[in-house]
């Protein structure tokens, strides 16, 4: 069993990016909560960033599900080591957006052979982009006649709100950032309810460090085709065609132990310092030095 904590959030900014090889949201000076593990080597493990793949790295029953989301967690920076604890978590829908496989494994090469792929085939952005041509007229949520991007529908059926605030604006293309308002976001619905494979293994972006305790939750959750299409088509042509997941490694006769997560109680959000503790803090000042004037004195 390991315990999680999540703030609601509410009129909090953070910026999506898109690298070329993920989608990622930097979320690190929210505070938003995080996991605490047995026996691990810190009490704590804070939300970091949230990266996005599809089609998705983890697999079920040996099959890719078209979206994962992975929330990656970091210990205080007092703690030594540099063990990271990433959860991920696998979406569907009632039709997910499909396409052929090309170059499985694009995200083992090293950075440098990536940008050589995107150089030679040219435009990654999604305006023009020759693979998945159709997928900018597709891009779910949607792209009206003038190119504007409206979201995702509430009333798509597996609509998932969580989800939702990723989508709300259109993902980012490649080397950009796009602003996003989080509104009534509560990232503990990602985990109520499930159970998570836990195995000890390595990060899946170059130089694929082994650091990271991994928790996949087994039952996937549900969105609408919308909100796994925005996502879906956007890394779809970043990659030309190819999806930013690493190839399935083997095992390796590592241990994998199902853990059920428990909630507790969240953190508060970051306060900005009171006018209390602004005057305490003068008045603390001018004592000192008050007090040094007085054995000058003396």
């Amino acid at each position: 069993t390991f315990s999680f904590a999540y703030r609601a959030v509410n009129n909090e900014r953070f910026d999506l990016s898109n690298d070329g090889r993920v989608i990622t949201a930097d979320v690190s000076g929210l505070r938003l909560g995080g996991l605490s593990l047995p026996h691990a080597m810190a009490p704590g493990y804070e939300l970091q960033r949230i990266d996005v793949h599809s089609p998705s790295e983890h697999t079920l029953r040996g099959k890719h599900l078209p979206l994962e989301v992975q929330l990656v967690h970091a210990p205080p920076t007092e703690y030594p080591g540099n063990q990271i604890v990433t959860v991920s978590l696998l979406f569907n829908s009632t039709m997910p957006p499909q396409r052929e496989q090309v170059w499985p494994g694009l995200l083992q090469a090293q950075s440098a052979g990536l940008r050589g792929r995107l150089d030679r085939f040219g435009d990654v952005t999604g305006a023009g982009a020759g693979v998945d041509s159709d997928a900018s007229a597709t891009l779910q949520g949607g792209v009206a006649a003038d190119g504007s991007y409206y979201p995702p529908s509430t009333w798509d059926l597996g609509f998932d709100p969580t989800l939702q605030v990723l989508v709300q604006q259109e993902p980012p293309v490649f080397a950009s950032n796009t602003p996003v308002d989080a509104q009534s976001w509560d990232l503990a619905n990602w985990f109520r309810g499930g159970t998570f494979s836990m195995y000890k293994g390595s990060e899946t972006l170059p130089p694929c460090t082994e650091r990271v305790v991994w928790l996949v939750r087994r039952e996937p959750l549900m969105a609408s085709n919308a909100q796994i299409g925005a996502m879906f088509h956007r890394l779809g042509l970043t990659s030309l065609g190819a999806g930013n997941y690493r190839t399935v490694m083997p095992l390796n006769q590592r241990p994998v132990e199902v853990w059920q997560g428990k909630p507790r109680e969240p953190p508060l959000p970051p306060q900005p310092p009171s006018g209390a503790a602004a005057v305490a803090r003068d008045a603390i000042t001018v004592a000192k030095v008050a007090q040094e004037y007085a054995r000058a004195l003396d």
